[in-house]
Parts: structure tokens; C-alpha cells; sequence
């Protein structure tokens, strides 16, 4: 079942993901591990990481999911990358690569 299959960063198309920097239920930890396994794998070009230093689970405002959204689409029609957050460097930082 795919829904349950390990993340191996073998990913083929452009990916922006969204992640709460204290959210209990998937822990931020997750998305350093899919980072790595990007990298590992050679695909890290393709994965853009978004960082929203608070707590919760899915918890972003409307403004958040459309700005991400708009610049996915941008990025697939374009070819312009986003800006996001190094999720593997300084956690102060956290959140401030990807605000508007």
C-alpha cells in the first residue's frame, strides 16, 4: 500500500511541502529526514521545504496554502524555484526563507 510506503526521495516532479516547525502529531523531524533522503537519492532539486515556526497540524492560514500553491504552479509553468526554508541548517531560522 503506497499510503504506508517509506518516503526513498525518489521523487520526479517538482514537490513544495508545508510543515509546522512543533507539530505533535508528524514531527518536524520528518521533514529533515525527507530532505536527506532527497539528497541521497539526487533529487533534492526538485523538493522545496517550508517551515512555519508554531505550533499544530495543518494549521496554516489561507494566505500560507495559496502563496504556496500559487508559487508551485508557478515553478512547474515556469521553471522559477520558491524560496524555502533549510530545514537541515540553523532552527532559529526556521520560517524566515519562505515569509512574505
Amino acid at each position: 500500500n503506497p499510503v504506508f510506503a517509506e518516503f526513498t526521495g525518489a521523487i520526479r516532479v517538482p514537490v513544495l511541502s508545508i510543515h509546522e516547525t512543533a507539530d505533535f502529531r508528524v514531527p518536524f523531524r520528518q521533514e529533515m529526514d525527507y530532505r536527506r533522503r532527497t539528497i541521497a537519492a539526487g533529487t533534492s532539486h526538485l523538493l522545496v521545504q517550508r517551515a512555519q515556526p508554531k505550533a499544530g497540524h495543518c494549521e496554516f492560514t489561507g494566505t500560507i496554502r495559496q502563496n504556496a500553491f500559487d508559487d508551485l504552479v508557478t515553478w512547474i509553468e515556469s521553471g522559477t524555484v520558491p524560496k524555502g526554508d533549510d530545514v537541515l541548517g540553523d532552527p532559529a531560522r526556521l520560517g524566515l526563507g519562505s515569509t512574505r
